[in-house]
């Protein structure tokens, strides 16, 4: 019988060992299936030990990554049915004078040659390191493979992985555990190349979104892949993103109002692809207010190895205000010299070595004036030495700054002036700085005023009703952080307005109603608020007043004495409701309701008097 058990032994051996290469050969598999997946390089290795521990069926399997003067494990998994995991070394020291030169992992690394240790006790009991072959026995670590892998070309780590069997390493699986190091490295160093790509594309992408040019890229059929946002602003597109994967006549059909340019560039862009080189072209962009911009651009075809169509590279740029300023000054048809905007450059010390007419235009200064000084000297007095070296330590650390500036002129006339700012280098080395600018001031202004005009009454100059609720609210809010706090709404309306309109006309009761404003706004006190709510209407919040405060009746009083309007004398009186808070509950809806109330009695009693919402029966 003893032959025959050795026969079973020796099938019982090739069966464990086919299916434990089996396993394995799994286990490559879908590690070379994870090798296609884009995942992030933390996802990898974790991924990775997964599949060696439940594919393979390694007891533990890890990464040792180089960090100074160790090898530190990093990602791992141990299958440890005793818990003693805290008996694995977490690193190893690569002193050569150390006990762990002695180790499998630091020879590993050190020769760039897989280690296969057979019999992991015996091996750290022989090489003197009785301590790690207790602790590997503990934890049930038997026999290990140890193989370098690579990054960008050089040995950055060891991969281990360990078994619970002593001479487990047959040489096929040696031989399958180098291909599985080889995978790993093959696929760190794509992630690598691809996180370099991801970086180049998005310095790609900032980079053409920080010029002020338009710059498109088509494909080969004519259909935008991107455009900048000064290209989006060119022909309406600012703010949408449904014009990716579109041609020119998609989006002609998408966007009406500028249907013209883009089948103009539909048809130039087809004589670039015709001429096969570089192609300059004008196309001329009518918005929907009127307004007409000429738009030069400069088209240059890409093509397949095959010669067939791949990228349109186009770069235009609007020159509407050059043509406007050469037909104007017939001056040069350089850019600097025509540039509506101020331009100076300046050296590494940010000297002043040029400017062009539109600085001297702006600042006042002329080219004498400012040549070989500072560009610190166009900066307002007010600014600080501290925030002038900020704004230049951006420049110089990020190669550019844009913003808003206060300046002042020759004159010492104070301006806001928005500026670019570039710095000019060869290489790494600044060699100066380029800026342009231009006077905004008049548009701050204009926003300035229109934002008045959105919270002031146009006749009265008095505040409107949108100011009013929102001086409503606030007073609401602090009436109910402090309950102590009381205030008043009141509407006050003309009695007899529409009489005075139909007898002396309408200017006549627009000057009524400015006399009326300026008396009530002398008739309150400081604290309060008065608006016009438009028509002969209007609203006053009095602040910390009672039911019996004598300014109501002053404001009636004040009303009865006549106006004279035009020459003529006119009578005037005025009705005035107020609701109190408290009583009445803190809600604006609510209280201009009651305030209204109560006006309406006043008018029902006779007008030419005031009363209270909570007096109403």
């Amino acid at each position: 019988m003893e032959p025959q058990n050795s026969l079973e032994e020796e099938n019982r051996r090739i069966r464990e060992a086919f299916e434990t290469l089996t396993r394995f050969y799994g286990a490559l598999t879908s590690l070379n299936a994870l090798a296609r997946e884009r995942i992030s390089e933390a996802d990898f290795l974790t991924r990775t030990i997964s599949i060696l521990i439940e594919r393979a069926g390694f007891t533990a399997a890890g990464f040792y990554f180089v960090d100074g003067p160790v090898l530190r494990l990093g990602v791992h998994r141990i299958t440890d049915p005793d818990q003693q995991r805290d008996r694995h070394p977490l690193l190893f020291s690569l002193d050569p004078k150390s006990p762990d030169s002695r180790t499998g992992t630091v020879r590993a690394f050190r020769s760039g040659i897989p280690v296969f240790i057979d019999d992991l006790q015996k091996a750290y009991h022989d090489a003197g390191l009785d301590r790690r072959a207790e602790d590997y026995r503990s934890i049930a670590f038997r026999s290990t493979g140890l193989c370098p892998f690579v990054r960008g070309g050089e040995i950055v780590g060891v991969f281990a992985v360990v078994s619970d069997r002593t001479h487990y390493f047959t040489p096929e699986i040696r031989e399958l555990l180098l291909e599985a190091s080889r995978i790993i490295s093959f696929t760190l160093d794509y992630i690598d190349a691809e996180c370099a790509r991801r970086q180049s594309e998005e310095d790609f992408r900032t980079l053409v979104d920080a010029l002020p040019d338009g710059v498109w890229l088509k494909d080969g059929k004519g259909a935008w892949i991107l455009a900048n946002q000064a290209a989006l602003n060119l022909l309406g597109w600012s703010g949408r993103t449904d014009w990716a994967g579109k041609t020119e006549g998609d989006l002609a059909r998408m966007n009406p109002s500028f249907s013209g340019p883009h089948l103009a560039c539909q048809t130039t862009d087809e004589q670039a692809w015709e001429n096969r080189t570089m192609t300059d072209a004008v196309e001329v962009v009518e918005t929907p207010e009127g307004s007409v911009h000429v738009i030069e651009s400069r088209k240059v075809p890409l093509y397949n190895s095959d010669g067939s169509r791949r990228r349109l590279v186009v770069i235009g740029r609007d020159m509407t205000e050059k043509l406007k300023a050469e037909e104007e000054r017939n001056l040069s048809e350089r850019i600097f010299e025509t540039s509506p905007f101020g331009i100076f450059i300046s050296d590494s010390s940010r000297r002043i070595i040029r400017v062009n007419p539109a600085f001297t235009a702006i600042t006042g200064w002329k080219p004498q004036e400012v040549l070989g000084k500072n560009s610190r000297m166009l900066a307002a007095t007010s600014v600080t030495d501290e925030a002038s070296r900020s704004l230049w330590e951006h420049v110089d650390t990020r190669g550019s700054w844009s913003g808003e500036a206060r300046c002042q002129r020759s004159n010492g006339e104070p301006y806001i002036g928005w500026f670019d700012i570039n710095a000019l280098k060869k290489g790494q080395v600044t060699t100066g700085y380029f800026g342009i600018f231009s006077d905004i001031t008049k548009r701050k202004e204009d926003e300035e005023r229109i934002i008045y005009q959105a919270f002031h009454d146009s006749l009265t100059d008095l505040p409107n009703r949108r100011s009013f609720m929102m001086r409503l609210d606030e007073t609401i809010s602090r009436t109910l952080r402090d309950p102590e706090l009381t205030f008043a709404l009141g509407i006050l309306d003309l009695d007899g307005f529409k009489e005075v309109n139909d007898r002396y006309g309408h200017p006549a009761g627009d000057e009524l109603l400015v006399a009326v404003s300026q008396r009530l706004s002398k008739s309150l006190r400081s604290t309060d608020f008065l608006a016009r709510f438009g028509g002969d209407e209007f609203a006053i919040l009095f602040d910390n007043v009672t039911a019996d405060d004598p300014v109501f009746e002053r404001i009636v009083a004040d009303m009865r004495v006549p106006v004279v309007i035009r020459g003529h004398q006119v009578p005037l009186s005025a009705s005035l409701g107020l609701s109190l808070c408290p009583p009445d509950s803190p809600e604006s809806d609510h209280l201009l309701s009651r305030a209204d109330a109560a006006l309406y009695e006043v008018k029902r009693r006779g007008r030419n008097g005031w009363g209270i919402a909570s007096d109403i029966p």
